[in-house]
């Protein structure tokens, strides 16, 4: 396993899930830095897992060689027997997977869904909270390291790097990210960025319908991640949107299609309604709007994908979203921040110029981890408080961080991100600082709140299914909009 595994984990603290509800943030995430340092256990298990990993994908991939997708008579037929009465509606048609062979299917009936209880801890990541609402990691929402890194392995398949970095743990951040592809920003909805919020899923499922072909796919979600950055920069006067936190809430955008696919993205897995609206706890009313429930695996059956998603795919996906939603928006530079007018934006600079010049620079896969690297590791309190400069020199591993990528050695960040004068800019201390409109801080445990719950796992039902082309649902790819 990279090292730089063991050193993301540190990110988090050996026991807490969701620091960004926690005021000791910077003080929890050093306590974690030493029990990573001081647990070989834990370091073995890890790269355990890793390689474990890196087999399940040679693995899939070699079977892959003689694949070729199935007829609905050779197909299994277990979710076209999902029920069309006693269910709850929703609006597109269904899609169902052309490949599952070999795939795990879920929910494990070793982890029932259960409705959190008002005093367990929830936060603005679906992923998350799925986890902790099936039990995959402690109900409560505290949780140590391996308990988050091994469940969205074993729940999402997403490579142990990445689970640390950018991934479900990579939420290290002070309030969700404006712009984000399912919450509203904290300065939009009187500071409420945890819950889901209904317009901005109605979005995005007019985006499915208009671009997707009925999926929630990579093209809409490019064009639905478009609409949602114009609308917090036109209406949001604090809007914020400057790497790392800009670049990592692009890349939780494509997770919707990444991880939430029924089957494997790019290999006939499909981005259906069902699936991603009980991942991000939507609830379809009769009178048109969206409601907020409870996040669950979806209970009409749902098939991971099959091999992990490692980091290399989660920046192609930063790298096509983002290319998608400038070409759209006809202008490059996106990451910026509104300087206390709505639509006065202060633009910085763009993807390419972030990730720098060079072998390792502009849009490619190498460049943007570099630059992400880069960022990460600066002495600035924009996302980590200082924690990382820190923990690189504590463990003696600045050169062999992202080392499989050839990236130089971090030497601070461009001035740019680390301007402290947007209003915007992500406050230390949340719990004292970003307090919403009913008073209550973002350290409170029950910050999330629910329209309603579905208690007994009702299942979605099942709307004209059929089965498309694995083209339908491709891997990230510049263009693809």
């Amino acid at each position: 396993m990279k090292p730089s595994t063991v050193v993301l984990l540190t990110l988090a603290s050996g026991a807490v899930a969701f620091p960004w509800l926690h005021a000791d943030f910077a003080d929890n995430a050093k306590r974690g830095l030493e029990v990573v340092k001081k647990d070989p256990e834990l370091v073995s298990l890890l790269q355990s897992l890793y390689q474990d990993q890196l087999q399940e994908r040679d693995d899939f991939f070699a079977t892959m060689v003689s694949y070729t997708e199935v007829s609905e008579d050779d197909s299994d037929s277990t979710l076209e027997k999902r029920a069309s009465t006693n269910c709850l509606p929703h609006t597109l048609p269904d899609f169902l997977p052309s490949n599952i062979t070999g795939l795990k299917k879920f929910p494990e009936a070793a982890y029932p869904y259960q409705d959190p209880k008002p005093s367990d801890q929830r936060g603005p990541c679906p992923g998350m909270n799925t986890l902790a609402n099936h039990g995959y990691i402690p109900r409560n929402g505290i949780t140590t390291v391996a308990q988050t890194v091994i469940a969205a392995a074993r729940v999402f398949n997403m490579g142990a790097a990445l689970g640390t970095e950018t991934g479900l743990s990579g939420h290290l951040r002070f309030k969700e990210g404006d712009a984000s592809g399912t919450r509203c920003d904290f300065y939009l909805c009187n500071g409420d960025n945890h819950n889901l919020n209904g317009s901005v899923f109605l979005d995005l499922q007019d985006k499915a319908k208009t671009y997707g072909g009925g999926q929630y796919n990579v093209k809409a979600l490019i064009h639905h991640s478009a609409a949602q950055y114009q609308n917090s920069r036109s209406k949001n006067p604090n809007f914020y949107f400057l790497p790392p936190s800009a670049a990592l809430t692009i890349g939780a955008t494509y997770f919707q299609a990444g991880f939430f696919s029924n089957g494997t993205i790019g290999f006939g897995g499909v981005a259906n309604e069902a699936s991603i609206a009980s991942f991000d706890g939507a609830f379809f009313n009769d009178n048109g709007t969206v409601s907020y429930q409870p996040e669950q695996i979806p209970p009409q059956g749902w098939y991971r994908r099959g091999f992990p998603m490692f980091l290399s795919e989660g920046v192609d996906g930063i790298i096509t979203m983002y290319s998608g939603i400038a070409e759209i928006l006809g202008e490059p530079e996106l990451f910026g921040f509104n300087t206390g007018t709505a639509g006065d934006f202060n633009g910085q600079m763009s993807l390419s110029s972030y990730g720098g010049s060079g072998n390792y620079g502009g849009t490619t896969v190498n460049g943007t981890i570099c630059a992400l690297e880069e960022t990460l590791y600066a002495n600035f309190v924009n996302e980590f408080n200082s924690v990382l400069s820190t923990a690189v020199g504590a463990l003696g591993t600045v050169t062999s961080i992202f080392g499989n990528y050839g990236c130089p050695v971090p030497s601070g960040a461009p001035a740019a991100q680390a301007d402290t004068t947007a209003p915007g800019y992500p406050k230390p201390s949340p719990c004292t600082l970003n307090r919403m409109e009913n008073g209550l801080d973002q350290c409170s445990p029950d910050t999330n709140t629910y329209d309603r719950f579905n208690s007994k796992s009702v299942p979605f039902c099942l709307n004209s299914p059929s089965k498309v082309a694995a083209s339908s649902n491709p891997l990230p790819a510049p263009g693809n909009i």
